[in-house]
């Protein structure tokens, strides 16, 4: 029955939506983290994966690069908040592109040893992009780039 054909692909797109949503809040909330959550990211994303920082200027190729840069991010941190909005998913067959909006803050240890006590303190905004590919094992991350401002007296000030 016809009927039942759609059913199936219009309950398929809405597992396929929900799994989705679920792997970006999942990556987000994961990157708040202090402690050794790595290998939890890594899980969610190919091995030849691309990632890209537009504020840093920063490009990473691969898994091994990835949990440098991410291992580099967790020093000093002493928490994170990242709060993403406007999610925008579209999926064609096997791969899918996800927009969305995200508010971070953080706190972290001056890594400069001239002043060991200090706090900094930093508020980004800004979008993000994704390219995900279906695997065997669900959704995964093949590009991602953040595309953020950070937020402070000098750039208010500019």
């Amino acid at each position: 029955m016809n009927s039942d054909r759609e059913l199936l692909t219009r309950l398929k797109a809405l597992e396929d939506r929900v799994a989705i949503e679920s792997l970006i809040a999942k990556i987000e909330s994961l990157r708040d983290e202090t402690t050794e959550k790595i290998n939890d990211i890594l899980d969610y994303v190919i091995p030849e994966a691309h990632f890209r920082w537009t504020l840093d200027g920063v490009n990473v190729n691969g898994k091994d690069e990835l949990r440098k840069r991410f291992d580099s991010e967790r020093k000093g941190k002493l928490w994170s908040r990242h709060v993403i909005t406007n999610l925008q998913i579209k999926i064609d067959g096997d791969g899918a592109e996800v927009n969305w909006y995200v508010a971070a803050e953080g706190m972290r240890k001056s890594l400069d040893s001239n002043l060991p006590s200090s706090i900094i303190h930093s508020d980004t905004k800004g979008r993000k992009h994704c390219t995900l590919t279906r695997t065997q094992e669900g959704w995964k991350i093949s590009d991602y780039v953040t595309d953020m401002q950070r937020v402070t007296s000098a750039t208010l000030a500019a």
